[in-house]
């Protein structure tokens, strides 16, 4: 039984399992950070790393994290609020920017990679340029997008459904 604050629905329901895949999406852009971060601590820099795959990346990060974090804002955090929630809407308010501000870091940095390349020809297969990157930065990006996702997955999106979490029990 869902009580008049949960979602009842069907659009709703699917709103959220439209940003649970959009969550599958960031994901794998994520792991394709992590892979890119490694090819570029390899090779001391971009070499061998086709400018189109960090274009690709970005696009995926800028789409599908940062549009997807409008949507919650717009759909999410008020639902939160009206449920009596403050505490999880200003979590993932904090979440966002937090993360918003990561991504800002690291899309600089892929910038840098490519720009200078780019600016030689096309954006072809092309390799990236070596430039230092702060693989720290990356690192917390993607952990703290992992554990946003997680905490959204396993608390809030339950939540909103009105039905159990793993941290609420039945």
């Amino acid at each position: 039984m869902h009580d008049s604050t949960t979602l009842d629905s069907r659009a709703s329901h699917d709103t959220l399992d439209a940003l649970k895949g959009d969550h599958l999406r960031v994901l794998r852009a994520v792991d394709m950070l992590e892979t890119l971060l490694v090819a570029f601590e390899a090779s001391g820099g971009g070499a061998g790393v086709p400018r189109v795959a960090v274009r690709a990346l970005m696009k995926d990060l800028d789409i599908g994290a940062i549009e997807h974090h409008e949507g919650e804002e717009l759909v999410v955090i008020p639902m939160l609020r009206a449920m009596g929630r403050p505490d999880m809407a200003e979590r993932m308010g904090e979440e966002h920017l937090a993360i918003a501000q990561g991504w800002a870091v690291v899309r600089r940095e892929l910038e840098g990679q490519i720009a200078p390349a780019e600016a030689e020809g096309p954006a072809s297969a092309a390799p990236v340029r070596t430039h230092p990157i702060r693989a720290a930065a990356w690192r917390d990006f993607a952990a703290r997008y992992r554990a946003h996702v997680a905490l959204e997955q396993n608390e809030i999106f339950p939540l909103l459904a009105g039905e159990p979490s793993p941290g609420r029990g039945a």
